[in-house]
This record gives C-alpha cells, sequence and structure tokens, in this order.
C-alpha cells in the first residue's frame, strides 16, 4: 500500500499511531504528480527507495495508544527521507 505525499500533507497533524505484530520494510518514491497506479512506478526496489525496516519492538503493542489505558506506552521510530528533489512522495 503507497500514499502521495504532497506539501499540505505533510503540515497536517500525524494519524494516531496503529500496532503492529510484524517487521516491515519502508520504501519511497518521488513523484511530482499523483500518477501511481496498481502496476506503476513498479513495485520493484529500483524506483523505490529503500528508508529502513522497522522491526516490531519499534510499534505501538495491541491496546497502546488512543483506546489503550491512561499509562499504555508508544514506542515510535522516526524515518528519514531524502534529499526530496521532487513535489511529492509516495511511501510503500
Amino acid at each position: 500500500h503507497s500514499n502521495h505525499l504532497d506539501n499540505n500533507t505533510l503540515h497536517s497533524p500525524p494519524p494516531p499511531p496503529r500496532p503492529c505484530k510484524e517487521t516491515f520494510t519502508v520504501f519511497y518514491h518521488e513523484s511530482d504528480s499523483d500518477t501511481a497506479t496498481p502496476s506503476a512506478p513498479p513495485w520493484l526496489e529500483n524506483p523505490w527507495l529503500k528508508v529502513d525496516t522497522v522491526a516490531a519492538e519499534h510499534l505501538a503493542r495491541p491496546g497502546d495508544g488512543a483506546g489503550g489505558s491512561p499509562s499504555a506506552r508508544v514506542n515510535r521510530k522516526t524515518l528519514r527521507l531524502g534529499p526530496l528533489t521532487r513535489g511529492g512522495f509516495y511511501v510503500a
């Protein structure tokens, strides 16, 4: 799954964290417009650029966050992209 992000999107408040039990890899692809389809750009590591692999221990646990107890802990990992040279980008 991917989403095209532009400057307006980047200045919006982030959505609440969601739990995930699996390790996953984050990729991004720069684009000047929202033109992606299910087959383009191709779902290959090139033209997508790998950002990082996120291990499950860096993610929220079930019950944490908005629906969790007041003392619930949310683990977060900050990922950095770039340098960015186009008008927007997709994250997958």
